[in-house]
């Protein structure tokens, strides 16, 4: 914990840089409390971009990758009840993990058909059907941990040699990770084509909203409806 220059070296950061951080904190714990007060539950979305050099979107929960891999090497993913265990102490996710019976519908939280990853790629799929892959086949918005690819480590998941970001301070400070805290957080890291053009943040966003709507639904009861469409402007007078 503290301060790093770019270099990675220990620093002293101005007075401005001080009181950005701690704003930026109180807001986040504000908001938390705000959405506890009106809703009782809620998710937090810590959105940040990956490098082109990345082939897959990645959700973090403070599980380590090698928590959802049931080998050092990742070869293959982590039974439910060991993966459970570890989302039930100590993961962003812990509200949500609760609310569960099983370890199966815990582990589902972060790698299942009904994680976020997976229903934002269940999102692109019905909303932008044009976006496809090689077979011509609806290309989704493949991420890890999820359904398609549950474990980051494993062989099989594109990047597997990469560096997992599990999650950041940011989803341990403000989410159920502290304990009494009803409002779960999750980190995604997303791939340049999310973010480069305005068409492009667009379909992100729909797609995005479209997931939580079911994520919230599904895993807290909270239901929120689609946002309506704007009235039609008068009509234009008749020449």
């Amino acid at each position: 914990a503290g301060w790093f220059d770019a270099g990675g070296k220990r620093a002293e950061p101005p007075a401005r840089a001080k009181r950005i951080h701690g704003d930026f904190h109180a807001c986040a714990a504000y908001a938390v409390k705000s959405v506890e007060a009106d809703h009782g539950a809620g998710v937090l979305v810590d959105l940040h971009g990956l490098s082109a050099k990345r082939s897959v979107d990645m959700y973090g929960y403070l599980v380590r990758g090698r928590e959802l891999s049931a080998k050092e090497d990742g070869s293959r993913p982590t039974p439910d009840t060991a993966l459970a265990k570890a989302i039930r102490e100590r993961s962003s996710v812990r509200h949500a993990a609760s609310r569960k019976k099983t370890d199966s519908e815990v582990a589902s939280l972060v790698r299942g058909r009904q994680s976020l990853a997976s229903l934002v790629d269940q999102a692109y799929s019905k909303l932008c059907p044009a976006l496809t892959n090689a077979a011509g086949q609806p290309r989704g918005r493949p991420a890890t941990p999820s359904a398609r690819f549950p474990s980051p480590k494993e062989s099989r998941t594109p990047d597997h040699d990469l560096v997992y970001f599990n999650g950041a301070y940011d989803i341990f400070a403000h989410s159920s990770r502290q304990n009494g805290v009803r409002v779960d957080s999750i980190q995604i890291e997303t791939l340049p084509d999310a973010r480069n053009t305005r068409a492009q943040r667009v379909r992100f966003a729909k797609c995005m909203a479209t997931a939580l709507r079911e994520f919230l639904r599904l895993h807290y009861d909270l239901s929120i409806a689609s946002p309506a469409k704007p009235a039609p402007g008068p009509a234009a007078p008749t020449p």
